[in-house]
């Protein structure tokens, strides 16, 4: 899965914005924010990861319980998938 490329991510202070930038009128069109381990998730969603491969950069890279690392990737996955934003 993948993140589609109609869109551009900016920080502003402590937060993360994903812009839609598309012109089609079926598309979602509006602001997401995210978290640092929400822009950590977006990153490797760009690189087109399954989530348990993004669950083990997690593992790696934050201190954690693991279950709780996996809701938090498929709560981003599923708001991004709301959007329209993700390829499958």
């Amino acid at each position: 899965m993948r993140l589609k490329s109609k869109f551009v991510i900016h920080k502003v202070d402590q937060q993360w914005l994903m812009l839609f930038t598309s012109d089609d009128p079926q598309d979602f069109h509006g602001i997401l924010r995210f978290n640092e381990t929400g822009k950590f998730i977006l990153d490797r969603l760009a690189e087109d990861n399954t989530v348990e491969a993004i669950l083990a950069d997690m593992v790696e890279e934050y201190d954690g319980d693991p279950e709780e690392m996996e809701k938090d990737i498929m709560e981003v996955i599923k708001l991004l998938h709301q959007a329209g934003a993700l390829v499958d």
